[in-house]
């Protein structure tokens, strides 16, 4: 069951139940006995989400892609790379890119995760 983040009080998804902040997801998802959220961004959800994340699925593209931005670099010592998979291209202009999982070396409160483009 879809949890959607918004900021308007009116917007109805056409699917899943919209909450209005990460600690009201959080809530919902232990309601119905999630164990693991996908953070699908903006950067102010992102950034308020980070410091639960105990387990982050990125995908890496090898090219600028549009002019939002970028996820931050996991650089720091706590994150591990727990795999590695590489993504098929279906042409030659294709940018490489490949999906890193990292992994939280400390414990968090709950199981949340990040998907990026």
């Amino acid at each position: 069951h879809p949890l959607v983040l918004t900021r308007s009080p009116e917007f109805r998804p056409s699917v899943g139940q919209p909450v209005s902040t990460i600690a009201a997801a959080l809530e919902a998802a232990e309601r119905q006995g999630a164990d693991e959220l996908w953070v699908c961004g903006g950067a102010a959800t992102y950034a308020e989400a980070w410091p639960l994340v105990k387990k982050a699925v990125i995908t890496q593209v090898d090219d600028e892609l549009g002019t939002g931005l970028p996820f931050p670099p996991i650089c720091d010592e706590a994150w591990e790379i727990e795999s590695r998979q590489s993504l098929p291209r279906s042409t030659a202009v294709e940018p490489a890119a490949e999906v890193i999982t990292y992994r939280r070396s400390h414990s968090s409160i709950f199981n949340v995760s990040a998907a990026q483009d």
